[in-house]
């Protein structure tokens, strides 16, 4: 670990052991009792985070040959006992230290769980028989569910009557599930061991490591028939307590192993064979999955949480298991620094002696897959759990590695030894053809090895290189998203007890913060009501209605067609008679007007049709302007309203959500953490800053503006379908061709104007509804902030009078 990740850690070290001294002292009320407690865990979490060493959990189902494996690749054959069934039922965690020559073991030793991991334990353990046997009316589980069966304060007085008074009766009830009875046996088996040892356990983690005695690791590791339920119930019976000095012999930690949290070999290991560039490193073995208990479950996933990569043993006979893939859904639940997640997870293809080579001839890795059901079947299970990274893949035999390396293997048979010897020579042909085209897959590499030495060596690389490479920096970040976690729950507690009683001025201050916050809301429900008419809402030096007009008019008379359709009606004589000059009959003539010149490509408009279209095309043009005017004129509004002395002075004490904390928001938001969530008071300040907020209507208006459709409403006049233009009387008994004779440009203008006011009417109403919905909507959270934003009479009373301490 370079020195700065380790000057890093020790940082954190310094600040969990601050936190823990701090949490120590807290009391917290009860409704931050929950947080308190989580706080404590991450504490406790991040301390041993920072005394961690890189690390690797090896986890597989049960006699995948887990164990066997970390023997041969420390150089220490029969370091962990192996078997052929469920044999260890604790966490062996290996402490590797690179040494100059040789390897051997320097120490042995187990730590005990803390009360509180015991709780959580049989809650879990009680959880799965619960679930097992419920909705089943032989069985009555009402006195198991919400009972806490263990004590954590005095653990030897714990109340199991609740669990025998269910287990008892049907104890010889054939029918009763196997799984449930072994689940319960090790309930029973909990239940003796604290009968006996409840004071001998470490009142944290990690405890103190106790040393075993020669020959004692089996007892500490190995369940023998300790799971195998008794014929009869096992009622509890006097046992002396079990004294300090028997808890490292055979017989004490028969009795102990149930509340065994680890067993820990310290090894020296030689750099020649295997070095991590000179760091310790931890190497777990989980008690094997699909073992059906639930106790090994419990260890496994709360160790899960622990370790830097998780190397999964599969059996290359049979490599799906549900419980592997169970496993990986838990790391990845429990991964503090997620994005760790992808460095995270090695594969080990154990027992691949078993798998048979196709028949034909294959030289690539992909054609391997493709010819060998077998091989498919290992890859594609590693490619689910890498992501596809054949990298992190190896591909072993332990039973070849023993022969390879000379170390007998106990209960070994013969068949399966001469089987392993035999497997290389069905290999070396694939791996000829892969090397002679230059196949350059992470698996062909790995396939080798296995030929070499059964794999041992390559999983040693592979291991070291990810550890050295990776491993360091994965601690510090572990420990870094720790810290985090740990920061936001210490900021949920930090006003839990006030530095000092509350002062008289303080409550005068809150008290006058509640009666502002009340007058605030008053007032804006008053000028609500007073403003029901979007038109009459002032927009600078005019209003909504006088604007919106405006847009109107210059929209519509801009239209291109105007021109040539006003210079048609003046050049074609009319049917009333009157002169093309528009002359009056006063004493001086007015000479006759220019003609307007058309723009150059646009026609007259001849009938409704083409303004129908232009007025379409305008009304979707005045879409975001007139949401414009509405929004100018609700933030003009607001600021006004935000600007009256009651707002003003509430929103100036209580800051708004963009600046900073003002001295009254954080004594109204310390002190209502003391009587409250701290949910809820996030919540209260979230209303009262969206009552401060001067874009809240600008904000709504426009989310109901746009939710709104755009499709324009037209009346039957003045643009009813097929009607000529310019409109005249005479007109419906004339065919297309003697449209032009009754052109007149009075009716021109007219239709101009009516064309303006509809549009106008259209988008005022328009508008008006969006308001109206705003309105609605403002009436309903301000008697919502009303209920839940102001604090009450007695919640100031109990803000504000001196603390008693807390009840947690």
């Amino acid at each position: 670990m370079t020195a700065d990740h380790q000057s890093r850690l020790d940082e954190l070290c310094a600040k969990a052991l601050h936190a823990g001294d701090l949490l120590s002292t807290m009391k917290p009320p009860s409704h931050l009792a929950h947080v308190h407690s989580r706080a404590r865990q991450l504490q406790a979490s991040l301390d041993q985070a920072c005394r961690r060493c890189p690390s690797t959990g090896f986890a597989g189902v049960f006699t995948t040959g887990k164990s066997m494996l970390q023997s041969l690749l420390l150089d220490l054959p029969g370091l962990l006992p192996v078997a052929n069934v469920p044999s260890t039922g604790n966490i062996t965690r290996v402490r590797v230290r690179p040494a100059a020559a040789g390897s051997r073991v320097i120490n042995r030793a187990f730590t005990l769980l803390s009360p509180d991991a015991v709780a959580r334990m049989v809650d879990f353990i009680v959880d799965g028989i619960v679930a097992a046997v419920d909705g089943n009316p032989a069985y009555d589980v009402r006195g198991l569910r919400g009972h806490t069966l263990i004590d954590v304060a005095d653990p030897a007085a714990s109340d199991w009557e609740p669990l025998e008074a269910f287990l008892s009766p049907m104890w010889t009830d054939m029918e009763l599930n196997v799984q449930v009875r072994q689940w319960a046996s090790e309930l029973l088996a909990i239940r003796d061991a604290l009968a006996v040892a409840a004071h001998l356990l470490p009142r944290s983690m990690p405890g103190n490591e106790i040393v075993l005695s020669e020959g004692s690791l089996e007892a500490a590791l190995l369940i023998g028939d300790s799971r195998v339920p008794p014929a009869e119930f096992p009622h509890q019976r006097y046992r002396p307590p079990l004294a300090a000095h028997e808890m490292s012999q055979p017989h004490g930690l028969r009795v102990l192993l149930p509340l065994v949290h680890e067993v820990l070999i310290d090894v020296e290991m030689d750099r020649d064979i295997w070095s991590f560039n000179g760091m310790a490193v931890d190497l777990l073995d989980f008690p094997g999955l699909a073992s059906g208990s639930l106790r090994d479950r419990f260890l496994a996933e709360e160790e899960l949480a622990t370790v830097t990569v998780l190397t999964v043993v599969l059996d290359a006979e049979k490599p799906r298991n549900d419980d592997v893939h169970r496993l990986y859904g838990l790391l990845e639940k429990g991964k503090f620094a997620r994005p760790e997640l992808a460095e995270s997870v090695l594969v080990v293809a154990n027992r691949f002696d078993r798998v048979l080579p196709p028949a034909g001839p294959v030289d690539s890795v992909a054609r391997l897959a493709a010819e060998s059901i077998d091989f498919r079947a290992v890859l594609v299970e590693a490619d689910e759990l890498t992501r596809k990274r054949p990298a992190r893949v190896a591909l072993t035999s332990t039973l070849t590695g023993a022969v390879h390396y000379g170390h007998s293997v106990a209960g070994a048979r013969p068949q399966d030894l001469d089987g392993v010897r035999a497997a290389p020579g069905r290999w070396e042909p694939v791996m000829r053809r892969m090397a002679a085209a230059n196949e350059s897959h992470p698996l062909r590499f790995s396939l080798e090895a296995y030929l070499h030495d059964g794999g041992i060596g390559y999983m040693r690389e592979l291991l070291s290189r990810h550890l050295v490479t990776h491993g360091r920096r994965m601690v510090v970040n572990e420990a870094e998203a720790i810290a985090a976690a740990l920061d936001e729950q210490l900021e949920l507690l930090r006003p839990v007890e006030p530095s000092a009683a509350p002062s008289g001025a303080e409550r005068a201050r809150i008290e006058t913060l509640a009666t502002g916050l009340t007058r605030a809301c008053a007032r804006c429900r008053d000028r609500l009501e007073n403003e029901r008419l979007v038109g009459h809402l002032p927009v600078g030096e005019s209003t909504v209605d006088e604007q919106l007009l405006g847009l109107v008019v210059r929209a519509v008379h801009d239209w291109p067609l105007w021109p040539p359709t006003g210079l048609l009606a003046r050049t074609r004589r009319v049917g009333t008679g009157r002169p093309e000059t528009g002359r009056g009959k006063g004493i001086i003539e007015r000479p006759a007007r220019p003609p307007e010149a058309p723009r150059p490509g646009t026609a007259p408009a001849i009938t409704t049709s083409t303004l129908l279209t232009a007025y379409r095309d305008t009304r979707t043009s005045l879409s975001g302007p007139t949401v414009a005017l509405l929004e100018n004129a609700l933030r003009q509004w607001s600021a006004a309203l935000l600007a009256e002395e009651n707002l003003a002075d509430v929103s100036r004490r209580l800051g708004g959500p963009d600046l900073p904390w003002s001295d009254d928001r954080t004594l109204l938001h310390d002190r209502l953490r003391t009587v409250t969530s701290p949910e809820w008071v996030d919540y209260r300040f979230r209303l009262i800053d969206t009552l401060l907020d001067p874009d809240l209507l600008v904000r709504r208006a426009r989310e109901v503006r746009t939710a709104r459709s755009d499709t324009v409403r037209v009346d039957p006049e003045p643009l009813a379908a097929n009607r000529a233009l310019p409109w005249h009387p005479k007109i419906l008994g004339l065919g297309r061709d003697g449209l032009a004779d009754f052109a007149d440009p009075i009716t021109v203008f007219r239709l101009r104007r009516d064309l303006v006011l509809a549009m106008h009417r259209e988008i005022g109403r328009e508008l008006q509804a969006v308001f109206d919905t705003v309105r609605e909507e403002t009436h309903g959270f301000l008697d919502q902030f009303s209920e839940d934003a102001v604090p009450t009479p007695d919640e100031i009373r109990d803000m504000t009078e001196p603390s008693t301490g807390g009840d947690a």
